[in-house]
């Protein structure tokens, strides 16, 4: 997997499944990366203070709620990128997706410290999961950011 995104790095027209493996792996990280932060900060906080017995469940709708804006704003700061090609905008736009649409986990950490019942945390995954596979259609799409059409489908030039 390594092996693939240096090879998208260094090579100036690269195939289509080495874009595909290479935007993935950097849209992968940068999503894992928050996972992880907000799993550590979660716990070292869980640490130091108390849990609440029980959260108003207003609180944890309204965090539901701000789980929408992260697709939103994607669109809107990607938008004007999608006139451009090459290697540079589909990597900003994989990196700044993989840290947008993971930022609900942040909000399944605050809910889990307020003691939010099970079934808001099953929602959270739910809306995780989702714009995981999201991004990972967002990137089969980068591709063509990064190949140009024509080696999207080759034409047959002998039938």
């Amino acid at each position: 997997m390594i092996e693939t995104f240096r090879t998208f790095l260094r090579d100036p027209t690269p195939s289509r499944r080495v874009a595909g493996g290479g935007l993935r792996l950097v849209y992968a990280v940068s999503f894992l990366a928050q996972l992880v932060s907000a799993m550590v900060v979660a716990g070292v906080m869980s640490l130091l203070v108390r849990r609440a017995p029980m959260v108003h469940p207003e609180v944890v709708r309204a965090l539901l709620l701000l789980c929408l804006l992260p697709p939103l704003i994607l669109f809107l700061l990607t938008r004007p990128l999608a006139r451009t090609a090459g290697k540079r905008p589909a990597l900003f736009v994989a990196i700044l997706a993989g840290t947008l649409l993971s930022t609900p986990v942040w909000y399944v950490a605050l809910a889990w410290l307020l003691g939010a019942p099970a079934v808001y945390g099953v929602a959270f995954v739910v809306v995780l999961a989702s714009f995981y596979g999201g991004g990972l259609l967002l990137t089969g799409r980068l591709v063509r950011w990064v190949v140009p059409a024509e080696e999207n489908f080759p034409s047959s030039a002998g039938a």
